[in-house]
């Protein structure tokens, strides 16, 4: 959960309000992934974590072969950190890097 806080910025004269959100506690979120061997992995990461850094953080690099190297870096432009959402009855094919884990998950590295 988070809670939305308002502050003020004040720069040579001008005042701009801006809005953040910061988080109200620990709260964990469960990942389900399949790896590319088929090998099942649980991972416990908090709320709001991006998906891409969780998996490279755990061992479990969303890119294949030579995109380990050749990559964005999670900035979304490149499309090889691509990965397989599972929700109800669907699939969708997602950038990792795009994600951020407010709920738990199940995906599959491509």
């Amino acid at each position: 959960m988070y809670f939305i806080s308002l502050c003020e910025i004040k720069y040579k004269g001008l005042t701009s309000r801006v809005i953040g959100k910061e988080p109200m506690k620990d709260e964990k979120v469960k990942i389900e992934v399949l790896d590319r061997s088929g090998a099942e992995h649980d991972l416990s990461v908090e709320m709001g974590t991006n998906l891409r850094e969780a998996l490279i953080q755990n061992g479990l690099s969303p890119y294949e072969g030579a995109f380990k190297g050749l990559n964005c870096k999670g900035m979304g432009i490149c499309g090889t950190c691509k990965i397989v959402v599972s929700e109800s009855f669907e699939d969708w094919e997602r950038r990792s890097c795009q994600i951020q884990c407010f709920h738990d998950l199940k995906i599959r590295l491509k």
